[in-house]
């Protein structure tokens, strides 16, 4: 789930990391609005020419140092790619961020050694820097805000799935009666970690769904992820709401909220198993998006006229499970 960002659509100039003097290293200010562990960073570099040693990306506290529980991802500069580029920490190494609490996304090297020629520069707004949650930062000895006023470009994510079509602050809408404050926490059942489980959870089954309908599976064109946004956020609530039946439903807006949730969710599996509306949007989607230098081809590979004759035509690319294949008998 995407915890925090600021987008390259805000990019007005970049700045490069240098090896000595002012910007040594960079960083930008975070805060999140609840607790939870980092799943992968991610920055927008530019290598130029062919810069070498590694570069660094740490979370580090307003002491700037690592956090308690943090650990330095380190990586070849010869591995950078132009563009977004991504750290992932592992299952058991992930950094734990506090409620409110300001950290820093830094960027260290080692090795590395700066020329005009030959360099890496993060992407990063000074022309109007709106990212409320902290500030840029350079290195020259000690850690400083930059004399203009600067915010880099980065993700973070919590977890280590990118592909989400739920979002957890809609997800709260719909189930306001389980929370005090409209926001789920540590303290709330089920707990925000829970309803980020939940989110991979359903993300996984949809693409299962989506898979058995011949749709090309995750979905990455955002009209797409849209079309089933509403669809997976009521699957997610559904979960939530079934956290309440450890000893059975209390009242009957229990039960009625439980069977909405299952309704709209059910009508999203109905309608990829028997080739419907959504189906058809979907894969209608699939083919204005083309791929591969004017190949032909289409991210799905199978348009929603083949898709009734697919098991009598070997050319065109097969799903490996369809929905019918994990029917209860």
């Amino acid at each position: 789930m995407l915890l925090t960002n600021y987008e390259y659509s805000n990019a007005s100039t970049a700045l490069a990391l240098k090896t000595t003097g002012a910007d040594t290293y960079l960083a930008q200010g975070i805060k999140i609005n609840r607790a939870t562990s980092v799943g992968s960073v991610y920055v927008y570099l530019t290598p130029s020419g062919t810069p070498g040693g590694y570069l660094y990306i740490e979370i580090q506290d307003t002491s700037n140092a690592l956090i308690t529980d943090g650990t330095s991802l380190g990586v070849p500069v010869t591995s950078l790619s132009a563009g977004w580029n991504e750290f992932t920490f592992d299952q058991d190494a992930r950094p734990s961020l506090s409620d409110d609490t300001q950290y820093y996304i830094a960027i260290k090297h080692s090795g590395y050694t700066y020329s005009a020629a030959n360099n890496v520069t993060w992407a990063c707004d000074q022309s109007a820097p709106h990212y409320t949650r902290g500030v840029g930062k350079t290195y020259n000895a000690s850690w400083t805000a930059l004399a203009i006023g600067t915010d880099f470009i980065f993700r973070i994510y919590s977890g280590t799935r990118t592909t989400i079509y739920s979002r957890l602050n809609e997800v709260e809408a719909l189930m306001r009666n389980l929370t005090a404050s409209g926001r789920f926490t540590s303290a709330t059942v089920p707990t925000v970690s829970n309803v980020m489980d939940f989110e991979d959870t359903v993300a996984d089954m949809i693409d299962g769904w989506l898979t058995g309908a011949g749709v090309t599976a995750p979905l990455t064109d955002s009209t797409a992820k849209n079309v089933i946004r509403s669809y997976a956020n009521h699957c997610v609530a559904r979960e939530c709401e079934m956290t309440q039946n450890t000893i059975g439903f209390t009242n009957q807006s229990d039960r009625t909220r439980a069977g909405a949730f299952n309704i709209l969710c059910d009508t999203l599996r109905k309608d990829l198993e028997d080739g419907g509306n959504i189906t058809d949007a979907l894969l209608d989607l699939e083919d204005s998006i083309s791929i591969g230098g004017g190949s032909g081809l289409t991210a799905g590979m199978v348009d929603k006229d083949d898709r009734d004759d697919r098991d009598d035509d070997t050319t065109l690319i097969q799903p490996l499970f369809k929905i019918n294949d994990w029917k209860r008998s």
